[in-house]
């Protein structure tokens, strides 16, 4: 730092830039100490244990996560034999994995929707759907099916469309030039 001209400064003036100056340099010298003992730290036999068991729960994480994935592609391309296609089976990927869906029968879904049909609250309609939804999904198995659900309750809104979609059979639909 170079040397400040203080001609025609008053006593007042100097002691303040002095006491500042001398401030700078506290908060400086303890940045310095603290990286220093952030360095140290780091650098020791616990740190570095700790940053292994990270690094080996990241590779389990990674691991369990490429075992999920190969499941779940045996899971669709088992469904998709199994129910008519990939026109007939839905999958939405999610954090936790796969959700496959199978389209509803006509059978099932004229009793799904004569089911509803005949109730007024709304909580009896849900629970309905629910239970109709639920009975689409063929992978992961009901009891894994249900934690993901407790885990992402708005997860319902894309079952939902999922199964309106296999139902419906569109593939896209028309949009008018506008």
């Amino acid at each position: 730092m170079s040397k400040v001209d203080m001609k025609g400064w008053t006593p007042e003036q100097i002691k303040a830039y002095q006491e500042a100056e001398a401030a700078l340099a506290a908060e400086e010298s303890a940045i310095a100490e603290a990286r220093a003992r952030q360095a140290r730290e780091a650098a020791s036999p616990e740190a570095l244990a700790e940053k292994l068991r990270e690094q080996a729960a990241a590779a389990r994480e990674a691991r369990a996560r490429a075992e999920r994935d190969a499941e779940d592609d045996a899971a669709y391309r088992k469904a998709c034999k199994e129910h008519g296609g990939e026109q007939r089976v839905a999958r939405t990927r999610t954090v936790d994995g796969s959700v496959i869906q199978r389209a509803m029968t006509r059978q099932e879904h004229e009793e799904f929707s004569d089911r509803i049909s005949g109730l007024e609250s709304e909580a009896d309609v849900l629970k309905v759907a629910r239970a109709a939804t639920l009975d689409t999904v063929v992978h992961p198995p009901r009891p894994r099916m249900l934690q993901i659900l407790e885990r992402y309750p708005r997860l319902w809104v894309h079952l939902y469309a999922a199964r309106d979609e296999l139902i419906t059979g569109v593939q896209e639909a028309a949009r008018g030039k506008g």
